[in-house]
């Protein structure tokens, strides 16, 4: 059996989510991995690990992106495939890690199988590479995704390890592997998850700057020169007014929650943080 690793990904200011995550991640997926690392970008508290039963962890106590923390964990790591997991996800379904792991063994150009967050366009089953596995197609502007996913270790380091030299400023590191994949004749696959997602996105409120701490450029110590990859949506001036009343509402309910929840008390800590970085 080939040797597959757990790696969960996660920043300071959400430690909350990452036992979450964890705990949905083993209720879905029976699979005896070979070890699991938590590769951590910032400050981490303890309850970050709370129910994670972590053989190594990989810290970089001061933020230096997420590319950083990538790159960190694929030169720790021996292993001949990885399951990818950030630390803001929900799990739907039930996940056969041995298949996955079967076809990545039995399929030399694949190079990735994901879940998906999303019910699958008629676009995206064009191609049917197995039973119930789909080519990923770049409808949504990537195929090499960040989602949940069994990845081949050694190209995927082969692709990371370029990613300093070569990517745009701009550039995610999922916008920067995609065209790496395509450029070397890498096939990535998505699981159909039927009528519903197969995994939910949770990071909500993310104190990340948005695109920036998982560019390319911070990684490389340009953030100053860095400009958001997407473009922005004014939002109606009602919408703002009707906000402020919905802020200060929740604001006083989370201000008695957290007198007696952990939970409620670092959602108000994050709140709290984001609003004074922006000042």
């Amino acid at each position: 059996m080939p040797k597959v690793d757990l790696v969960l990904f996660g920043c300071e200011y959400r430690q909350y989510l990452l036992p979450r995550t964890h705990a949905s991640f083993r209720e879905k997926i029976e699979f005896n991995f070979n070890s699991t690392t938590v590769s951590w970008d910032g400050t981490l508290e303890p309850e970050a690990l709370r129910g994670v039963d972590a053989d190594y962890i990989l810290q970089s106590t001061k933020r230096r992106g997420y590319v950083r923390s990538i790159l960190r964990w694929l030169r720790f790591t021996d292993s001949d495939y990885f399951f990818w997991l950030e630390d803001d996800w929900t799990f739907n379904q039930q996940v056969d890690i041995e298949r996955l792991v079967d076809l990545l063994d039995a399929n030399e150009d694949w190079i990735q199988i994901r879940l998906s967050k999303r019910v699958l366009e008629t676009e995206e089953r064009q191609v049917e590479l197995a039973p119930g596995i789909y080519r990923a197609e770049p409808i949504h502007g990537v195929t090499f995704s960040a989602n949940p996913c069994l990845c081949k270790t050694d190209p995927v380091r082969r692709g990371f390890s370029q990613i300093l030299d070569r990517a745009k400023d701009e550039e995610t590191h999922e916008h920067y592997m995609t065209r790496w994949v395509h450029d070397n004749g890498w096939t990535c696959g998505v699981v159909d998850p039927g009528e519903k997602p197969g995994v939910e996105h949770q990071g909500y409120l993310e104190y990340t700057e948005g695109p920036t701490w998982h560019s390319a450029g911070l990684a490389r110590g340009k953030k100053e020169e860095m400009s958001p990859s997407s473009k922005t949506v004014e939002t109606p001036l009602m919408s703002r007014v009707v906000m402020i009343a919905k802020l200060l509402l929740r604001a006083l309910t989370l201000s008695v929650q957290q007198l007696s929840s952990d939970k409620a008390y670092h959602l108000a800590q994050r709140i709290y943080h984001v609003d004074h970085k922006e000042k």
